[in-house]
């Protein structure tokens, strides 16, 4: 069972807030249509020669957010805060939940001092501060990335930090880009993009698939073929799970 894209949509921070909430059917149709959204973001941002626009981020309490990333998180307790996620599902979001944790843990910034009693903990540099700001938002929300991608702000570190927390979404989509610029190749073999946009794709697709400064994305571009039909909707990421979480009314909206 691929429950990944639940985790997509859903983000970690539900599992780490004190208060339990009911949070598996109010993203739903989120992790149901994963594929989907990911894909129109692609394509409008292949079809548009400019940029989006730059997404406004969330608002970001650094020590509160460390604090929860720091703690300790048991499988019980994090099956407590999720108070509509039976056992069966949490067991299998567990070691997913705990790969994010871990890598937000090893990015936390960890700055010491030097004094005469020994090394004392002092406070992280802004700058320090809003890199990892910036990969709390891919733990919570990955698609953001892609619309950084879209926006011309993508950086090399949000990339890792998808491709490290959210494997399957990383690979899936960067095949989706490949796929778009192949078809927009072969639709119109004169296309061009400038060199802000074609830079945004190449970071998006160093990481990992085809490696560091690689230009094997591009080879797949150049033999392309024109498209024989039009591309269907994306494949849901994550509908079969959905099917088997959701109510039976949900079931016949899922489809």
């Amino acid at each position: 069972m691929e429950v990944e894209p639940i985790l997509a949509a859903l983000g970690v921070e539900p599992f780490l807030r004190d208060t339990p909430a009911r949070i598996l059917n109010v993203h739903l149709r989120a992790a149901t249509e994963m594929g989907d959204t990911a894909y129109g973001i692609i394509r409008d941002s292949v079809a548009d020669k400019g940029f989006a626009p730059v997404p406004t981020m969330p608002p970001f309490d650094y020590d509160a957010v460390r604090d929860m990333v720091a703690q300790d998180t048991t499988l019980d307790i994090m099956t407590q805060r999720a108070a509509d996620i039976d056992s069966d599902l949490m067991e299998e979001l567990a070691p997913h939940i705990g790969r994010v944790l871990e890598y937000l843990k090893l990015k936390l910034p960890s700055v010491t001092i030097k004094t005469l009693t020994g090394d004392k903990p002092a406070e992280p540099s802004d700058t320090a501060v809003a890199r990892f700001r910036r990969t709390w938002r891919v733990a919570n929300r990955p698609l953001s990335v892609l619309e950084d991608m879209a926006a011309g702000i993508v950086t090399r570190n949000q990339v890792r930090d998808l491709v490290a927390m959210y494997p399957q979404l990383a690979q899936a989509t960067q095949d989706m880009l490949v796929e778009e610029l192949a078809l927009a190749k072969a639709r119109d073999p004169d296309i061009s993009f400038s060199w802000p946009k074609e830079q945004a794709y190449r970071i998006f697709l160093e990481n990992p698939k085809f490696g560091p400064g690689s230009e094997a994305f591009l080879e797949q571009v150049a033999q392309a073929q024109p498209p024989e039909a039009p591309r269907p909707r994306a494949r849901p990421m994550g509908s079969e799970i959905a099917k088997q979480t959701a109510t039976e009314t949900e079931k016949r909206e899922i489809g």
